[in-house]
C-alpha cells in the first residue's frame, strides 16, 4: 500500500490563530523563542479559564489513510501519545501553557499532554483537544471516517483566539507565516505512514 496524496485543506481568513503541541516545538527550532520569551516577560500570565466553545475557526486538513478507521485510530494514539521533549516543555512553561503535564491515556476524557486536555472522545471517530496559553486559547479535533475500500479520512481543524497585541504578533509568526498549516498536514501524514506500518506488520 502507498500513501495517498489526497491531502486537502480548507482554510477560512480569521483575525484569531492557533499554536499547540507541535507549532510550539517548531518555532523553537526555528530559532523564534526568544522572540516569544519576549514577549511573555510582559504580560501576565492569564487566568482566563473559559471553555473552548465558540471558538473561530481557523482550518481543516485531511488526508486518505488506506487502513481501517480502527487501525487508523490506533495509529493516532500511538503517534501523540507520548509526552513532550524536555526543550519543548521547557519552553511550554515560559509562555504559560496550560495543561503542562502528561498524564493519562490519550483516548479518555480529563488526560493531558502538554498545552493540551482531552475535552472528547468518541473511538474510533473523534478525539478534541483544547489548552491555551498567555498569547491564546485554542482546539484540536481530529476525526477519523470510513471511506470506500475499507480505507478512512483523517481530518484535523483547529479552532483559536488570539487576543491583544501580542495574540495578534503570535498569530503573525504561527498562521500568517504558513508554518501552522505546514506542520498540521506533516501530523497527519506522520499518523497515515504509521498506520501503513503497523498494518503490515
Amino acid at each position: 500500500m502507498t500513501l495517498s496524496k489526497s491531502l486537502t485543506r480548507r482554510n477560512v481568513p480569521s483575525r484569531e490563530g492557533f499554536c499547540g503541541y507541535a507549532q510550539l516545538g517548531s518555532l523553537v527550532r526555528a530559532g523564534l523563542a526568544g522572540t516569544i520569551a519576549s514577549m511573555a516577560a510582559s504580560r501576565q500570565s492569564s487566568s482566563d479559564s473559559r471553555s473552548p466553545g465558540g471558538l473561530p475557526f481557523i482550518d481543516e486538513h485531511s488526508i486518505e489513510v488506506p487502513a481501517s478507521p480502527a487501525e487508523t485510530w490506533a495509529a493516532l494514539l500511538r503517534t501523540f501519545g507520548g509526552s513532550a521533549n524536555g526543550l519543548f516543555t521547557a519552553y511550554a512553561k515560559v509562555i504559560g501553557v496550560d495543561p503542562i503535564d502528561s498524564e493519562g491515556p490519550l483516548d479518555e476524557v480529563g488526560s493531558t499532554r502538554t498545552g493540551f486536555r482531552v475535552i472528547g472522545v468518541s473511538a474510533p471517530g473523534v478525539l478534541v483537544l483544547a489548552g491555551k496559553h498567555r498569547f491564546s486559547e485554542y482546539s484540536l479535533e481530529w476525526t477519523i471516517s470510513e471511506t470506500p475500500g475499507g480505507r478512512s479520512r483523517l481530518g484535523a481543524t483547529t479552532k483559536a483566539r488570539f487576543p491583544g497585541i501580542h495574540g495578534r504578533a503570535y498569530k503573525a509568526l504561527v498562521i500568517d507565516s504558513g508554518a501552522h498549516a505546514r506542520i498540521t498536514r506533516r501530523m497527519l501524514a506522520a499518523v497515515a505512514r504509521r498506520a501503513i506500518r503497523e498494518t503490515r506488520d
